[in-house]
């Protein structure tokens, strides 16, 4: 195992090319897509990438029913917090 500086050192030099090609790939991108959707899209693959770091660094001690109520969880409270257009409930009677 390398010095534990050492990788902390690489893994910051690796963080670089990634925060540093972010504003021209998102230029690149909202040619094509709306800014909310490109927005939702790299919360999406940033949640995925964490919960997957997650799982990993967790390794024996989760049970897969824990991992299950965990999934439950977080489902909930995105399916909770969903947005709704503006001014759908207040126009609703009925």
């Amino acid at each position: 195992m390398p010095d534990p500086r050492l990788r902390t050192y690489l893994l910051l030099v690796a963080v670089v090319p990634i925060w540093g090609s972010y504003p021209t790939l998102v230029k690149l991108a909202l040619r094509d897509m709306p800014p909310f959707t490109l927005a939702a899209l790299r919360c999406v693959l940033a949640s995925a990438i964490l919960g997957c770091l997650f799982w990993v660094s967790l390794g024996e001690r989760l049970s897969i029913a824990q991992g299950l109520g965990i999934a439950i969880i977080v489902g909930g409270v995105w399916m909770t917090t969903r947005r709704v257009p503006a001014g759908e409930r207040l126009h609703r009677r009925g």
